[in-house]
């Protein structure tokens, strides 16, 4: 992995959303991340907050398969994206 660079997001913005095809995986160095999957019904199911050093987004970059999941910054967040080289 090279070339990795730092995303900043505010509280509220989506960072990856549920069905967009996306090849990167992400690595949290501050905030908390959500992760959330729409339901059978269209509603937003809970999955799990993300915290410092834990990674998402791997399924995509592994699989090359679209997003399973929307991740949305709970609180301010620095990411570093980890690009395939």
């Amino acid at each position: 992995m090279s070339n990795n660079k730092t995303l900043y997001f505010k509280e509220g913005e989506i960072i990856i959303k549920e069905g967009e095809l996306s090849f990167d995986a992400y690595l949290i160095e501050s905030g908390v991340a959500r992760v959330t999957k729409s339901g059978p019904e269209g509603e937003s199911l809970f999955l799990a907050d993300l915290e410092e050093d834990e990674i998402f987004g791997e399924m995509g970059w592994l699989d090359r398969q679209p997003r399973s999941a929307t991740v949305t910054a709970k609180t301010r967040m620095a990411i570093r994206v980890l690009e395939e080289e």
